[in-house]
């Protein structure tokens, strides 16, 4: 989709831990490897938020905050440009129209990445939902690649679904903690167990 289609604006919707970002990477290395053929496709990633736009980095992509990019006088993107703009369910209308509007005078196209269920944006307005509804072409990813475990899986399958009942029976070990200090201590211990990649 990302890479064979002429059309100007596509979507990528997934769950949570469904490969999002590796499938975008997988589109950048396409792209980047066509380029090399027809010479010049550049790959430019927005994300709402700095620790989403440090993450991208880390995959080896040119990326910036979405505020930043939009308050950039001179915008170097044109027709050879491909801008992906990562978590588009948190953008809200004013920020999305602005974006679509400098993708459209440059000719440049845009992947829009997100999940709809997750946290609306801030601003108003639900634009990454409306522009699905509203017909823009759009990959659907729904296979979870970031649970390892099939118990742990099928619990987060459920929990997509809003089936939380059964997404706790697939938990094996849930342990209440009440004291909040308690709770925040053994998330810190826990967190400091993962490894890097574990993180993300």
């Amino acid at each position: 989709t990302i890479v064979s289609t002429k059309n100007r604006f596509v979507g990528i919707q997934g769950d949570a831990g469904t490969g999002k970002t590796y499938t975008v990477n997988q589109a950048v290395a396409l792209i980047k490897q066509a380029s090399a053929v027809s010479e010049g496709y550049r790959t430019v990633a927005l994300a709402p938020y700095g620790n989403q736009v440090k993450a991208l980095k880390n995959e080896g992509l040119e990326a910036h905050t979405l505020a930043s990019f939009l308050h950039t006088k001179d915008k170097p993107i044109d027709g050879k440009t491909i801008i992906v703009l990562d978590e588009s369910g948190v953008v809200g209308a004013r920020q999305m129209e602005q974006v679509m509007r400098i993708v459209e005078k440059s000719g440049a196209r845009m992947v829009l990445l997100g999940d709809t269920k997750q946290t609306e944006a801030i601003e108003a307005g639900k634009p990454f939902a409306q522009l699905q509804q509203d017909g823009m072409q759009t990959a659907r990813i729904s296979e979870i690649q970031r649970q390892k475990d099939h118990e742990l899986k099928t619990a987060v399958e459920q929990a997509a679904e809003g089936r939380v009942t059964q997404s706790l029976a697939h938990i094996k070990h849930v342990e209440e903690l009440k004291e909040p200090t308690e709770r925040h201590r053994a998330i810190v211990n826990d967190y400091i167990q993962l490894t890097e990649p574990e993180r993300r």
